[in-house]
């Protein structure tokens, strides 16, 4: 695992574990990270992804996937591409966060594919996708999986017609299942993330949270990656 420290220039992680601060970038290759940030938001990165630290409440994926898990107390946005992710819960101004609990956590992954297509799969709670202009475009369910285009997130220019695609819809399914073998048993999951694979992780007193390599996870790779936009 590496993390940026110019145009260009990658610094490899040497410890286990270590502070992030708002505006860093990090990439992972063959390994895996997990991110945990403040109001117990935690981020599982998936190998061969970017990530980059936006804002204080805003995360922007510009390769690769992750697995999350969303505080119902902090309004985190996600974003990759043209789209942003939040928890339903946070679109309820109207509600106290006294009254929100821990069933109101939100929990899937959130991958981007080459094209700039986003895919979202819900796990626990309810999500809401938006695009540029802050317009809701779905919710995802839980066991939910939608594919969104690119264009669709776009922002649509004044007098301009709003491209007509639509996006894959469906629920996650098992390779195997699907052709009448017996499926692999699922990893177990804690809301979203996988158990058994947590490392200690260190919060400076100025970070937005930590991050570490999971057991077994390989370091950053090469390769280059300029500081993706930032999310409207």
């Amino acid at each position: 695992m590496k993390f940026q420290v110019g145009e260009n220039l990658w610094k490899r992680v040497e410890a286990s574990s270590f502070p992030i601060f708002q505006g860093m970038t990090i990439k992972t290759e063959k390994g895996t990270a997990v991110v945990s940030l403040t109001d117990q938001n935690q981020i599982e990165i998936g190998p061969d992804s970017v990530l980059y630290f936006e804002e204080k409440d805003q995360i922007r994926l510009s390769q690769g996937r992750f697995d999350f898990r969303i505080s119902p107390s902090r309004g985190l946005r996600l974003c990759a591409g043209n789209f942003i992710l939040v928890g339903t819960s946070a679109l309820h101004a109207g509600r106290g966060l006294a009254s929100l609990s821990k069933a109101d956590e939100a929990a899937g992954s959130l991958s981007i594919h080459p094209n700039a297509a986003v895919t979202i799969q819900g796990i626990q709670g309810h999500l809401t996708l938006l695009n540029q202009e802050r317009t809701v475009l779905a919710t995802v369910a839980p066991k939910e999986s939608l594919t969104f285009p690119a264009a669709i997130g776009a922002k649509i220019g004044k007098g301009k017609t709003p491209p007509v695609q639509m996006a894959q819809v469906g629920e996650e399914e098992d390779p195997l299942a699907a052709k009448g073998k017996e499926a692999a048993p699922e990893p177990q999951k804690s809301g979203g993330l996988s158990t058994g694979a947590w490392l200690a992780i260190g919060i400076g007193a100025l970070a937005l949270g930590g991050i570490a390599a999971l057991a077994g996870g390989g370091g950053g790779g090469g390769g280059e990656s300029s500081p993706p936009p930032v999310c409207p």
